[in-house]
């Protein structure tokens, strides 16, 4: 029987021709010159002045953007402000349109309404007159208080027909050429 051994062998050492050595300790020797340049650059970094943060490109073109959000943010809340202040101004100008045209159709109302009421008074007055030389007034006994409020009524009409004529006639002038325009 064989007797086993409690301890395990070592491992050899690899073995490592001369060739192999010289490239491991070149390789070793290039890593810790990286290590050294990333280093290096890193606290180049660490230690830039705000002067040489402000050369980077990175940091120039976040500058501008900044700007120019700025420039367009502002134009954009100006033409707003203007559009408001338009806006106000037309709905200020409609409504005092509004009123005039309001208070026009008022007073051509008001006029529309005299000259009819005046033209009734008269034509009723002149029919009054003309009915006292029909038969039907002919063929009655004799009213002579009637006849004589029938003429004074006509003649009262008459006289303001002709005092408020070229008054209302100027005034219908007046509210059609301000309809007009």
């Amino acid at each position: 029987m064989k007797k086993i051994d409690p301890k395990p062998e070592e491992p050899a050492e690899p073995v490592l021709s001369e060739t192999d050595e010289r490239l491991l300790k070149y390789l070793a020797l290039i890593g810790g010159a990286m290590q050294e340049q990333a280093a290096a650059r890193r606290s180049k970094q660490a230690q830039k002045s705000f002067r040489d943060l402000l050369r980077e490109p990175v940091v120039i073109a976040a500058l501008i953007t900044a700007v120019v959000a700025t420039g367009i943010t502002g134009i954009i809340q100006w033409r707003a402000s203007e559009r408001e202040f338009d806006q106000s101004r037309m709905k200020s100008l409609t409504d005092q349109r509004l009123v005039q045209y309001t208070k026009f159709l008022e007073q051509e109302q008001a006029l529309v309404t005299r000259v009819y009421s005046l033209v009734g008074s008269c034509t009723a007055a002149g029919n009054n007159l003309i009915g006292l030389t029909s038969t039907k007034w002919q063929d009655r006994p004799p009213n002579t208080d009637q006849v004589v409020q029938v003429i004074n009524t006509y003649d009262a009409t008459q006289n303001k027909w002709r005092s408020e004529a070229l008054e209302m006639e100027q005034l219908m002038d007046t509210i059609i050429l301000t309809g007009r325009t």
